[in-house]
């Protein structure tokens, strides 16, 4: 293979990870859209629960709030995700570039590393999505017993 063809390759390689890592930030924009609006929604009617629905009632919806704005604070730290790694991979690039220019050699694709974020960012995904998932579960547990207390 030619280093023309492995560039190309290359390049194909760099704009599929690209497209993949813009559709995964704007899916993540998207839940936490939908969880600020449903959070802002729910604080905003400011939803009585029913006397007969008993301390379940209240703790449901109350486990909702929560885990509706856990999913928003570690969603905003996932959002933050991309612009970590980037800032890594262009401090890692600089770094070799320096060490190239003064050892007077050229660099190469493969003297190009990969970033690896850091790890808070990495949990924050899995918290994020864990949160919202807790926080549609209890909100239809509230709305479940809100029906049956009718």
């Amino acid at each position: 293979m030619s280093i023309d063809q492995y560039m190309k390759h290359v390049r194909q390689l760099m704009e599929l990870r690209e497209n993949y890592h813009d559709l995964q930030a704007q899916w993540y924009r998207r839940l936490l859209t939908l969880a600020s609006g449903g959070l802002a929604l729910l604080a905003g009617l400011g939803p009585r629960v029913p006397a007969d629905m008993g301390n379940t009632g209240k703790i449901a919806l109350a486990c909702t709030w929560v885990f509706l704005g856990i999913g928003i604070i570690s969603g905003s730290a996932t959002t933050f995700l991309e612009v970590n790694r980037a800032k890594v991979q262009a401090e890692l690039f600089r770094k070799k570039l320096i060490s190239s220019l003064h050892d007077g050699t050229v660099l190469q694709t493969t003297d190009l590393a990969i970033a690896n974020p850091k790890k808070i960012y990495l949990y924050s995904k899995n918290i994020m999505i864990g949160a919202l998932l807790l926080a549609v579960c209890s909100l239809v547990l509230y709305a479940i017993l809100a029906t049956m207390s009718v």
